[in-house]
């Protein structure tokens, strides 16, 4: 039994942004934000799941996709809306 929610969502090709056959998920609350350095938590366990090659920035304001390759994305501190699957996504 998870102790998290997890939300998936499966998003099709829409003629433009291809998706993935895989499903987004979203862990909301997954990294208490407010107990001390929520980006070096996102960052501990982005690495202690193997997925390296981490950085801290903005997110892109453009419509972008990755056609060989997944992303992890965790947002530490502030707000931020998202476009997931292109404009009929989520």
């Amino acid at each position: 039994m998870s102790l998290f929610e997890v939300q998936t969502h499966l998003l099709e090709d829409d003629g433009t942004i291809p998706n993935s056959v895989l499903p987004l998920l979203v862990y909301p609350g997954i990294v208490d934000v407010g107990a001390g350095n929520s980006a070096e938590a996102f960052e501990n366990l982005f690495q202690g799941n193997g997925w390296d090659r981490s950085w801290r920035n903005g997110i892109f304001a453009y419509r972008h996709y990755h056609s060989t390759a997944h992303e992890v994305l965790g947002i530490a501190r502030g707000t931020a809306k998202v476009e997931f699957g292109g404009p009929r996504g989520v």
